[in-house]
């Protein structure tokens, strides 16, 4: 006895495949890519013209590669000119100005700029009186002028104290004596200062006729440390 097996032909296949492929259009390339375009069509276009069979064959396939190539085209990554190095900036050279005469001079590499450091740079001289010069003065007088003058040659300004100490020895009469005279003083840099004193004398009276001095400039940067010594000078106050 005969079975009827029935068959059935539908069947659903869903295959789950993702496909993800990059895809970079080229406009670089779309001059060619419109030819191969324009000669795919010509092509689809003369096979209606030509007796079926192998010469229909050879257009089809002809116009199908002249659209694939089109497409291939616009899709194939073009070379890139390698950006151009920027040209290094040459170096320029630096120079320096010598500075002036009695200007500011840089503190020494490594070493910070600070009031120690142009404390250190300040030197000193006695421009008034000359040495073994004689100063004159009224009977009546308890001081005699001196001048002294000062050099900051650090790149800062600096603050600090001054002392003039002057050993008097008068004559024909009377007993040595030392007088000191402080003062603070400020001085810009690269500065000079004239710094005009009245300088007390001691041992000034009716009895003397000149009085020798032998004159001494300490500075010291505060009153806790110990002084350095200027400059000195000898003369006679009369």
């Amino acid at each position: 006895m005969g079975q009827i097996v029935s068959f059935d032909p539908k069947v659903e296949f869903k295959p789950d495949v993702k496909v993800q492929a990059p895809i970079q259009i080229e406009l670089g390339g779309l001059p060619l890519s419109l030819g191969l375009f324009l000669g795919s069509g010509l092509a689809f276009l003369v096979r209606s013209q030509l007796p079926q069979g192998a010469a229909q064959n050879v257009a089809l396939f002809a116009g199908a590669g002249l659209a694939v190539g089109g497409i291939l085209n616009l899709m194939m990554p073009k070379a890139q000119a390698a950006p151009v190095a920027p040209k290094p900036a040459s170096a320029i050279p630096t120079t320096t100005a010598p500075s002036s005469p009695g200007g500011p001079i840089a503190a020494p590499p490594g070493l910070e700029a600070s009031e120690r450091y142009a404390f250190d740079q300040v030197t000193g001289r006695v421009s008034y009186p000359g040495e073994t010069e004689t100063v004159d003065i009224w009977p009546t007088s308890s001081t005699y002028p001196i001048t002294i003058q000062l050099h900051n040659a650090a790149p800062i300004p600096v603050t600090f104290y001054v002392e003039i100490i002057a050993d008097e020895t008068p004559h024909p009469f009377g007993s040595e004596k030392r007088t000191t005279y402080p003062l603070q003083v400020t001085i810009g840099p690269g500065q000079n200062r004239d710094i005009p004193v009245n300088m007390p004398i001691a041992t000034w009276d009716w009895a003397v006729d000149y009085v020798d001095v032998d004159l001494t400039i300490y500075k010291r940067r505060i009153p806790e440390e110990d002084p350095v010594r200027l400059a000195s000078r000898y003369f006679v106050v009369e």
